[in-house]
């Protein structure tokens, strides 16, 4: 067995993961966005961990014009469609398993362990629904990597949480 307690499941190069950044009243950011942001967002779930089976991901299509002084996909694209379902509600795209807990995974789905793997009396394995507005999502650069699939029209509200993502790979160089 491996030394992973979480693995996640992305399946292009065009999807990042983003916790999403937690306004505060006076606008700063409770929680930040960032590197070490995911490892802080699994640590919360370190208490139920043995009770969960994956944490379930939305993706929110990010596209709109793109900004040519930017170095990264985040910092290119900061505009997400204005679709008529909320990403909330929509199917899971894909997950993080924990993967004592875990029978099965795919593209874009996973499947808790079967009653009969685990302790008898044990309560089934939870789920966990990230919320793509609030918690944890993919951000799916859909126009980075050939045709413009979520144009000017569509992809209208802005949002920069990522940009912290071109910054650190411009300071890289």
């Amino acid at each position: 067995r491996g030394r992973a307690e979480w693995v996640a499941v992305l399946h292009s190069p065009d999807e990042f993961l983003h916790v999403v950044p937690t306004p505060s009243a006076n606008g700063e950011h409770e929680r930040a966005g960032g590197p070490g942001a995911l490892t802080k967002f699994l640590d919360r779930l370190a208490p139920l961990r043995s009770s969960i089976s994956h944490v379930e991901i939305r993706q929110i299509m990010f596209g709109g014009p793109p900004k040519k002084d930017a170095v990264s996909m985040p910092g290119r694209f900061t505009h997400y469609e204005d679709g008529p379902q909320d990403p909330a509600e929509a199917v899971g795209h894909t997950f993080i398993a924990n993967v004592d807990n875990l029978a099965q995974g795919a593209v874009h789905v996973a499947r808790p362990r079967p009653k009969d793997q685990r302790p008898k009396g044990q309560p089934p394995l939870l789920v966990v629904h990230a919320d793509p507005r609030k918690d944890l999502r993919i951000n799916h650069y859909v126009n980075a990597l050939g045709r413009k699939r979520c144009g000017d029209r569509l992809c209208t509200f802005a949002d920069d949480t990522a940009a912290w993502a071109d910054r650190l790979f411009a300071k890289a160089g």
